[in-house]
């Protein structure tokens, strides 16, 4: 069984130019919730886990996301939404 469960997310813009600005605006969220110190904020801790494995690849205007997610993390947010 694997340890991670991988996502890719496509999306498709416009244009190449409207691509590049949805990545910046992606990449400018995730800084700033991962700026805030609360440690103790299980959707920050989510965000940070997401973080350690999130890349955007864009070709055109094609925007591919890509992150990993390991299933102990998983478990993790099932028990804190319950």
């Amino acid at each position: 069984m694997a340890e991670r469960i991988e996502f890719t997310i496509e999306a498709s813009y416009s244009s190449p130019e409207k691509a590049k600005v949805a990545i910046d605006r992606m990449k400018h969220v995730m800084n700033m919730h991962l700026a805030v110190r609360v440690t103790a904020d299980p959707a920050l801790y989510f965000f940070r886990v997401v973080d350690d494995s999130l890349w955007f690849e864009q070709v055109g205007s094609k925007v591919t996301i890509h992150f990993q997610v390991p299933h102990r993390e998983l478990r993790r947010v099932k028990q804190i939404l319950k």
